[in-house]
Formats: structure tokens, sequence, C-alpha cells
């Protein structure tokens, strides 16, 4: 059969090409063209001094909250290769400006893809290296951006719940995977949630079972705290303790919870571990949150709360009145700082809840204390440079 065009025509379309048009061609459009054509197109580029591996073969790479990269298809990957945190995002873009945003999920890795920047659909994989074998084809254009047969358009999602909890939401996933229900967690630097709260959500025709599942786990925490109420009439010391610590495990960073394990571990003679749960209840207390909402690491820093991070800068005036619950936190902590008196986390925090209530000689004291304790403790140092200034 006589070709349509002739070597000399296909070199001539070629050449009418722009640059950027001329690697399309060659790379990422070349399913849309004959063998013949793009063969046109490589002597074009050649002519032009175009160097197609090397134009293609640098992409972009962004990790989490970090700047962007230029670099080679095997760093990216190899970046990719390595552990990251669950549910953050690495992205990966390619010349032609089309992008894979890949996030680590409890059980899988999801993907989103980009077409510059508009959103085109997602999907998950099971396994790391296949999300790996993923990424290659894509930034060797050896993959289109076709949506594949399990595919999902987030914009279309219900958000089941939005909690401050890492660990109430991975109770909440296992059973939600458990039951063959895909879900994703936005973070707040996805979403912007100034609240620290991470979203999960479900494909809108799951709804309705994924509300049943987060029924039963909420009615599991109620029958815990059934439970801890029994425990607590019928004086079993032990089993109260088993069940708090249920609750606490479940991520339910209850003040409450946290300030009656604090007095159950003081009554059986567990100091140390009495004053963390002691002042994890001041710092959720401080945080403003009520006994029914969750709130994880992000607003507390862990289980030994920044109580300094909820200073605010003291103003003219009596004294401030905090929540009742801080003022009998307070008490027993006073009472675990005359056993523990080396223990600085209890010196520190009552400094700080002195501090809070504008008690500035009770909280210099405390301070002093403190240094007393750790010569060069930073938070000490500078409270007392700022009163001495004052």
């Amino acid at each position: 059969m006589t070709p349509i065009y002739s070597e000399a025509d296909l070199r001539l379309r070629a050449k009418h090409l722009a640059d950027l048009a001329l690697l399309r061609a060659i790379t990422i459009d070349r399913s849309q063209y004959e063998a013949s054509f793009i063969s046109a197109a490589r002597q074009e580029a050649d002519c032009r001094g175009i160097d197609v591996a090397e134009y293609t073969s640098q992409i972009e790479l962004t990790r989490e909250k970090g700047p962007i990269e230029t670099v080679s298809i095997g760093a990216a990957l190899e970046q990719l290769a390595s552990e990251w945190p669950l549910w953050h995002m690495r992205t990966v873009r390619h010349c032609f400006d089309h992008a894979l945003v890949i996030g680590r999920e409890r059980h899988n890795w999801i993907l989103h893809a980009y077409r510059e920047s508009h959103y085109l659909f997602s999907f998950f994989l099971h396994h790391r290296q296949s999300m790996l074998d993923q990424v290659e084809r894509f930034l060797r254009f050896e993959d289109s951006l076709e949506a594949p047969e399990q595919s999902y358009d987030l914009e279309d999602w219900h958000a089941l719940i939005s909690v401050r909890s890492p660990r109430y939401l991975l109770q909440l996933i296992d059973r939600l995977h458990r039951a063959h229900i895909p879900l994703t967690v936005q973070t707040p630097t996805l979403s912007g949630d100034a609240s620290g709260r991470m979203s999960l959500r479900v494909p809108r025709r799951e709804k309705k079972s994924a509300q049943n599942i987060l029924r039963e786990l909420e009615d599991d925490v109620r029958t815990l705290y059934d439970q801890v109420q029994n425990a607590y009439k019928e004086q079993d010391a032990e089993r109260e303790l088993a069940l708090y610590a249920q609750l606490v495990s479940l991520g339910l960073q209850n003040p409450i919870v946290f300030y009656n394990l604090g007095v159950a571990l003081y009554e059986v003679g567990r100091f140390s571990q009495s004053s963390e749960s002691l002042i994890e209840a001041i710092s959720l207390w401080l945080a403003g949150d009520n006994a029914h909402v969750l709130t994880g690491n992000a607003a507390t820093g862990g289980l030994l709360g920044s109580v300094m991070s909820l200073i605010q800068p003291p103003s003219e005036g009596t004294l401030r009145a905090l929540p009742e619950g801080v003022t009998e936190a307070e008490h027993w902590l006073t009472l675990l700082h005359q056993r523990l008196p080396n223990n600085g986390d209890i010196v520190r925090t009552l400094a700080a809840t002195a501090d809070l209530r504008h008690d500035t000689k009770r909280a210099l004291t405390l301070y002093r204390s403190l240094l007393d304790l750790f010569p060069k403790d930073e938070e000490a140092l500078s409270y007392i440079r700022a009163q001495t200034r004052a």
C-alpha cells in the first residue's frame, strides 16, 4: 500500500509544529500518530537541538508543606519509596503539567489525577509497589490520564465525621475497611480547616452503611462509659482503670475521662501516670473542648500537652477564672508535687495555670522552683526575664 504521506510531507508537517507540540507528539500524545510521523518528529527535534530525554526526565516533586523540587524520575521514585507519615501527600508533575497527588491512607494509597489545575478523578492502589509502578508509568508517558475502571470523583463524596483525634479516626477506619467501604481522610493541610480537624469521607452511595458503622462505634463508647460508672459504684478500682484505658485508647480525649483516670491512678499509688492524665485533662479543658468533643494530638501536643501554648498575654485586673475542672485537677497535681518533687511536668503545668490566672507571684515562685530542677529550662527563664522587665 502506498503511504498517504511521503517522508518529505511528514517532515514538513513536523517542521510546522511548535517545540512543545513537537515534544507532545513524540511523548505524551504519541498514541495519536503513526510511527512514521513520530520518526519525522524526532528528526525535527534533533535538527532544532531539542534533547527530548533531558526535557522529559526532569519532574517536579512536592512534599507536604515543602518546596517544589526539580528532580529526576529515579530520584522522585526513590523518595516515594521511603517511609512517610500517615495521611501525608506527595505530588509529582511532569513537563506537560499533568500531576498525580499521592496520599498515604491507613490501608492503601490514594492517587488524585490533575491536568494542569483541573481535578479529573481519584483511585486507590493497595500496595506501595503498585503505587510506584503507576507513578513511573505516568512519568514516562506509558500511561495516559485515563480514569481506571474503579475510579471516583471525590467532590461527590460524603463527609462522615470531622475530628481531631487520630486514634478515634483509626478505630472507625478499621471498621469501615472490614466492611469494604472506600474512604479517604482529608487533613487540615488539604481541607484548610483552621480548627485542626480531619475529615473522613466516603462515597455517597455508602453513606447509610458508613453511618451505621459509626453509630456502632458510638454505642460501644457509651457502653464503656456505663461500665466505668458501674465499676466505680462497685469500688472495683482495677476494672475501672482498665475501662478508662480502653476509652483513652479509642482516642476519646475527653478531659473528664483523663481527670477521673488521674484520680483513680492516684488512689492506687500510680503517681507518675496520675500526673500525666491530670496534665492532659488540664490541657483539654484549657483548649476549650467540652466533654463530647474528640480532640487529638494536634490540639494538645500529645499526652503531655503543651499547656504553655494556650497561655494568653496577661491583662490588667483581678485573677482570671479558669474552668472548674482545671481547679480540681490542680488540687491533685499539688498533692502529686509533694510526692514527686522532681517531676518538672507537674511544676511547669502548675506554673502555667497560675500565669493563666494572672497570679504572677505564684507563677514566679513555681518557675523559680522549676529552675532549681532544670537550670537551663527555656520556658522558666523566658517567663522570669519577661516579668523582671515588666
